[in-house]
């Protein structure tokens, strides 16, 4: 019986190196390699240029696509991330073909309203929604939970399933001694030392803001017996990356770690893969809702690096903490204005901004246990091989295309999930309060860190980002570090000694200053 698929492809960004993009084209290349099915008819929305890995498959424009299922071309559809509006016309009243949809981010409140919403009402009861991570399962649950209390009635049960996100593993392999030495020559990065390498988009609001990593490094208690290097690369091809990088940099030189932190810029995939397997260790602090599964830990295993990352999300689902890497401790500085901009935001990467800023990630934790593996060459090389041997064993792209192509068989008959379209106001303080290790309460105390001392005394100016003025006025900040400076206190504390703010924005500004390493959380009672 011959086999056909379909393969949408969006070209969602022009420039740089976007997660769902990565997604979409690494999936598209390990089904046109390892998929048993006869033909691959891929769907180009906008100018992709294909590469010779595309020779298998047969290339048509989106606009042929409604024809295509209408004359019975294909027996499946597939998709990465959310679909198009234009798919309840490609589908009309039939069931078949079957459709699988991935959605490896699902964080932009208008991409939730005008397509999961509408799209719901075209899926069948053979239809699958592929999820990298039990966590991003669980935020959709959770948004249809809400659909069917405001309504909805489910006249049968989508089918999902859980399938990460697959990686090159002849592409992401470890090094020859003489390769690395190579590479490390060719960017000037020393061949003894011990390479930490951070791989992110440089935006503070689609990825990880880097800034209190730095800090962390600065004032790390834990000196190494060996030179440990700190590398921070990316592409600047991103909305605003540009005066992002040049941020970070100027950070570096104001704290005087340029000898223990690099800041590339790198918008060339063979170098960034270079870098990559080049370094000893992975880090990312990752602190965005959007990172719902995280390519580049898993990468970065396949190389054979620890990852030491967030314990955010996905992440904590493909990195074994204390085995093949390590999971550091994140804090969600959660309030009501928080939750309720999302729905009104018409920038989301303002709403993103906002949201991470709120992350705190336990930085200092992920310098430490950079610097004890350092200085433990007999574990980092056990944790180095078990992180490879995780990589195969759970992420090689030829066993997760065997488990796209059992959803792709038709064995039963189908109907639709619902009768309506039915549009609802998504509660996302609701939806993604699993995301982080814990959730803030109020009556925790903090207390001034080295750099909130330095801070008060003059010696460093405090960086904010332009973006936050509507949540984080100065004067808030300075009579905040003005109670700090007195001694310890809580988000309770504060609320009684600064009577004229609310209570929401005295929390974003303590979660701001811990995320920042300004403050720190001390485990112990009685805050004056």
């Amino acid at each position: 019986m011959l086999k056909n698929l379909g393969f949408f492809h969006r070209n969602r960004h022009v420039g740089g190196h976007y997660g769902v993009s990565e997604a979409e084209d690494g999936l598209l290349s390990a089904i046109l390699r390892y998929s048993t099915w006869n033909k691959i008819i891929v769907w180009i929305d906008g100018q992709v240029t294909p590469d010779s890995s595309w020779s298998r498959a047969d290339v048509r424009s989106s606009n042929s696509m409604i024809k295509d299922v209408s004359d019975g071309e294909v027996d499946a559809i597939h998709h990465v991330g959310l679909g198009p509006s234009t798919f309840g016309e490609v589908r009309g009243s039939k069931p078949i073909p079957v459709y699988t949809s991935v959605y490896p981010a699902l964080s932009y409140n208008n991409q939730i309203n005008a397509h999961i919403l509408e799209y719901l009402s075209r899926k069948t009861n053979l239809d699958t929604n592929i999820f990298p991570t039990q966590c991003s399962r669980e935020v959709v649950r959770r948004i249809y939970k809400q659909l069917a209390d405001s309504g909805l009635v489910i006249n049968a049960n989508l089918k999902e399933e859980v399938i990460p996100i697959g990686v090159d593993t002849d592409l992401y392999a470890p090094l020859e001694e003489d390769e690395r030495t190579e590479i490390r020559q060719r960017e000037g990065i020393p061949r003894e030392a011990i390479v930490a390498v951070v791989v992110s988009r440089f935006s503070p609001s689609d990825k990880a803001d880097l800034l209190p990593l730095l800090r962390s490094v600065k004032y790390s208690r834990y000196t190494p017996a060996k030179e440990v290097l700190f590398v921070l690369v990316g592409g600047d091809r991103y909305f605003g990356a540009r005066k992002y990088v040049q941020m970070l940099k100027h950070e570096v030189a104001v704290l005087g770690i340029q000898d223990q932190v690099f800041v590339r810029t790198v918008n060339e995939r063979s170098r960034l893969v270079d870098l990559v397997r080049s370094a000893n260790i992975f880090i990312s602090p990752a602190d965005s809702i959007q990172e719902t599964f995280g390519i580049t830990p898993i990468e970065a295993m396949s190389a054979g690096l620890p990852a030491i990352v967030s314990d955010w999300n996905g992440y904590r689902e493909t990195v074994l903490d204390g085995q093949t890497g390590y999971l550091a401790k994140t804090t969600l500085f959660s309030n009501e204005v928080l939750w309720q901009y999302a729905n009104n935001a018409a920038n989301f990467r303002h709403h993103h901004l906002v949201v991470g800023q709120s992350v705190s990630v336990d930085t200092d934790d992920m310098v430490e246990k950079c610097f004890a593996l350092a200085d433990n060459p007999e574990h980092l090389s056990r944790m180095s091989t078990a992180a490879r041997t995780h990589a195969l064993k759970r992420y090689s792209w030829a066993k997760i295309i065997a488990s796209y192509e059992r959803l792709w068989e038709v064995r039963e008959s189908a109907r639709f999930l619902t009768d309506k379209t039915l549009q609802t106001t998504i509660d996302y303080a609701y939806v993604f309060r699993n995301y982080p290790t814990e959730i803030h309460h109020d009556g925790k105390v903090f207390e001034l860190t080295p750099y909130g001392f330095d801070i008060c005394q003059g010696k460093y100016r405090l960086p904010v980002f332009s973006d936050l003025i509507d949540f984080l006025s100065p004067d808030l900040i300075c009579r905040v570090l003005g109670t700090f400076q007195q001694g310890s206190s809580s988000v309770l504390n504060l609320v009684m000694d600064l009577e004229d703010v609310d209570q929401d924005s005295i929390r974003f500004c303590v979660g701001w200053m811990t995320k920042n390493r300004i403050i720190r959380h001390i485990s112990k009672a009685g805050a004056r």
